[in-house]
């Protein structure tokens, strides 16, 4: 017999969360720039929303807003490290500016790499200047009226 255990968080963004222990992400090495900070729950923006809250377990007052590549960017594929597990998939982090959803930008220079069935995480630093920090995801002047609309909850 497996017993879960539930786990209670303190955030900023969310109030109180609960989540099952076994749904935490775990990044081992931390992410740049954010020490400390190394387990990880995912919480849904929205029902039809294409992106994801990744809500500190450890620092109340920080998530990243992530979505998955592909629909935004479709050709985006960069090189992975060979001992990636073939269940990870890649979220990029999303930064929207106060009060503009619309020039929402992605940092696709540094994805995320998460594996499903381990639930471990990282971050990789691609080389090259292909890509950059802040892809826009949306074009200049686009409507914000569908997925980005509530993108800065």
């Amino acid at each position: 017999m497996h017993l879960t255990m539930d786990i209670e968080i303190e955030t900023t963004r969310f109030g109180r969360l609960t989540a099952d222990e076994e749904a935490l992400l775990t990044f081992p090495d931390g992410l740049p720039g954010f020490a400390g900070a190394r387990r990880f729950v995912p919480v849904p923006h929205g029902d039809d929303s294409p992106f994801v809250w990744l809500q500190s377990a450890e620092r109340p007052e920080l998530a990243f807003l992530l979505l998955s590549p592909g629909g935004a960017f479709p050709d985006y594929a960069p090189p992975l490290p060979a001992d990636t597990a073939p269940d990870a998939a890649l979220w990029v982090i999303v930064t929207v500016p106060p009060g503009d959803a619309r020039a929402m930008t992605a940092n696709l220079l540094g994805p995320l790499v998460i594996e499903g069935q381990a639930r471990r995480g990282r971050q990789i630093i691609l080389d090259g200047d292909r890509y950059s920090t802040k892809h826009r995801v949306l074009p200049a002047g686009a409507s914000s009226a569908g997925a980005a609309a509530g993108a800065g909850r």
